[in-house]
């Protein structure tokens, strides 16, 4: 990533996918970039309380699975070595629409599927292993 002019210190509010991604993006111009994360974070993907939505079945697209691997290098890597799975959407999941079932065809369109836990906790190992991230959790800002 290229490097922006450098500032002092960012506080980001919230450690989901999209402010795990967003803090890391933003280390290229801070020096220093605190997330604050209500929840307690968890070292293990597990459910937390502050995502109602992690219990539903998630999967990454491939646009969305290249384009975090892109920000994050190795994300992909990782979750498959913690148990995710990777697929041939038009060849490996059944898709049914109002005309009926569609014909599985070999595609290049990958599909990862993962726990949405084990995606936060893959890309939250990554974003905070750099030197200019950090997390503060169980804890709120207040102003």
């Amino acid at each position: 990533m290229q490097e922006l002019g450098r500032r002092w210190r960012l506080l980001a509010e919230g450690a989901g996918i999209a402010g795990l991604l967003c803090a890391h993006v933003l280390t290229r111009a801070y020096d220093h970039v605190v997330l604050v994360e209500r929840d307690l974070l968890p070292d293990a993907p597990v459910h937390r309380p502050g995502v109602p939505q992690s219990r539903h079945v998630h999967g990454l697209l491939d646009r969305g699975l290249r384009d975090i691997e892109h920000l994050v290098p190795g994300f992909t890597t990782d979750l498959l070595q913690h148990g995710a799975g990777l697929v041939d959407f038009a060849a490996d999941i059944a898709l049914r629409t109002p005309a009926g079932w569609l014909p599985r065809v070999p595609s290049c369109l990958r599909s990862c599927t993962a726990s949405r836990p084990l995606v936060e906790t893959a890309i939250r190992r990554r974003v905070l292993s750099h030197a200019r991230s950090s997390c503060t959790s169980a804890t709120w800002p207040t102003a």
